[in-house]
C-alpha cells in the first residue's frame, strides 16, 4: 500500500494456484484464509497481474480489481545452457521422475501400472529423485534407486547425470494442477530427455503447440511404459528433438525475456502518459 501510495509501479506474478491448494501440500498450511485475503489485496493493488498459464489469468481475471490487468508469461528456462543428458545404460530401461513431496499423490497416480511393468520386466529400473518411492514399490525395491531432494544450483547437473531412458510427469487431475505449467517438459528438453505425461495443465497446451511429449491417460501408464521400452533406440532422437523444440520456444536466453520487458515497458509507458498535461 505504502509504495502505491509513493507512485510505484507494482507487479504481482503467480505460478500456481494458491486459492486451491490441496490439503496434503505443505503450503496449504500457509495459504488459508488470512494469507489468501493479503494475496487477494496485492492483486488489487497492482498494476500488472502477470501469471504463467492461461488457466492460471482465467482464475485471476475473476478476482476484484484483476480484469484487464492479468498478462500471460509462459514459463521459460536456460536450456542452451543445461547440461545435456548421460547415455542410459544400454542393459535396462530407466524411467525416471524428478519432483518433491508435494507430488507425492501425482506420483500414486502411476505407481500400480508401474509395479506391473516392473514385475514383468526385470531389466526395468526407477530413480525417483526428491521423494520417497510409493510404498506400493516396496516389492520391486532391487530395481529402485532414491535421489536425495538437491539445491536449485546443483538440479540441472544432477537431473543430466542419471543418464534415464525417459522421465515421466504424472499430473493428478485437480483445480491445483490444471493451472499448472510445463516446467517438467522445460527441464526434460532442456537435458534431452523424453517424456510422458499426463494430459493436465499446460502439458496438453505445449502438445497442442506442436511439442514431442507423449500425452498419457490415467490407467494407460504400463501401455506407454511397454511401447517405450520397444523404442528404446529411437528415444534419445526423440529427447533430443524435444530438446531443440524448448530451445526454440521456451528459452529465455533465446528470447532475451521480451514479453517480460514488454510488460515493463508498458507500465513505464502508462506511467509517462499520465503525467503529461
Amino acid at each position: 500500500r505504502a509504495a502505491k501510495e509513493a507512485g510505484v509501479k507494482i507487479v504481482y506474478d503467480a505460478d500456481a494456484r494458491l486459492d486451491a491448494v490441496p490439503p496434503e501440500n505443505v503450503a496449504a498450511v500457509v495459504y488459508r484464509d488470512q494469507k489468501l485475503g493479503e494475496v487477494r489485496e496485492i492483486v488489487r493493488l497492482s498494476n500488472c497481474v502477470t501469471v504463467s498459464t492461461a488457466a492460471l489469468a482465467a482464475v485471476r481475471r475473476g478476482w476484484e480489481g484483476a480484469a484487464g490487468k492479468v498478462r500471460v508469461l509462459p514459463n521459460h528456462i536456460p536450456a542452451s545452457i543445461w547440461p545435456e543428458r548421460h547415455p542410459a545404460d544400454a542393459r535396462l530401461f530407466t524411467i525416471l521422475w524428478a519432483g518433491s513431496p508435494t507430488h507425492k499423490r501425482d506420483l500414486a497416480l502411476m505407481a500400480g501400472d508401474l509395479l506391473s511393468f516392473m514385475e514383468a520386466y526385470k531389466e526395468a529400473r526407477f530413480i525417483c529423485f526428491g521423494e520417497a518411492m510409493p510404498a506400493i514399490l516396496e516389492q520391486v525395491r532391487d530395481q529402485v534407486q532414491v535421489l536425495p531432494f538437491v539445491s536449485f544450483e546443483e538440479y540441472a547437473q544432477s537431473l543430466a547425470s542419471v543418464g534415464a531412458d525417459i522421465m515421466v510427469a504424472p499430473l493428478e487431475d485437480t483445480e491445483f494442477n490444471r493451472g499448472k505449467s510445463a516446467m517438467k517438459c522445460l527441464e526434460a528438453g532442456a537435458c534431452g530427455y523424453p517424456i510422458l505425461c499426463s494430459p493436465v495443465g499446460e502439458y496438453q497446451v505445449i502438445k497442442a503447440a506442436g511439442a514431442p511429449v507423449t500425452l498419457v491417460r490415467d490407467g494407460h501408464w504400463i501401455d506407454a511404459f511397454e511401447l517405450s521400452k520397444s523404442l528404446k533406440a529411437d528415444l534419445p532422437a526423440a529427447g533430443m528433438a524435444l530438446r531443440e523444440w524448448v530451445r526454440a520456444n521456451r528459452c529465455v536466453l533465446a528470447s532475451k525475456a521480451g514479453a517480460w520487458l514488454e510488460v515493463i515497458r508498458e507500465l513505464v509507458t502508462d506511467a509517462g502518459n499520465r503525467k503529461r498535461p
